[in-house]
């Protein structure tokens, strides 16, 4: 009888650290996978410094790049991110002279005289 009950015993502790060790799996993935958005200047190389950079808050915020014509184009790359996350950057373009819908969106924030962006999220060309 003691045996059964040892074995049940062990049995049921190796089932309780295998939905232990599950649950630390999964939370150090969801961590590590919301961590993870790759700049915007990996994502969209533009090898011209934008005409303007901003920052619509802080810890979590929109960091803004606009280039107000490249190319024939206004370019607007942006990515949100907060202290634990991120969104993957994304990129709008309009005729020159144009407002794309992001700086519709954030309106002043993302004006001429706004918040620049910290010297670490400068962008990179």
């Amino acid at each position: 009888m003691n045996d059964r009950r040892s074995a049940f015993a062990r049995g049921r502790a190796a089932a309780s650290g295998g939905r232990a060790a599950l649950a630390c799996a999964c939370l150090g993935a969801s961590l590590l996978l919301a961590g993870c958005c790759a700049s915007p200047w990996s994502r969209f190389p533009i090898h011209t410094a934008p005409d303007r950079s901003c920052r619509t808050g802080s810890p979590a915020g929109y960091d803004v790049y606009v280039w107000s014509c490249l190319e024939n184009q206004k370019v607007v790359v942006y990515q949100y991110s907060a202290e634990m996350s991120c969104q993957e950057a994304q990129k709008e373009t309009v005729a020159c002279g144009g407002t794309t819908p992001i700086e519709l969106k954030l309106g002043s924030a993302v004006a001429p005289g706004c918040n620049a962006v910290p010297d670490a999220v400068r962008w990179q060309p």
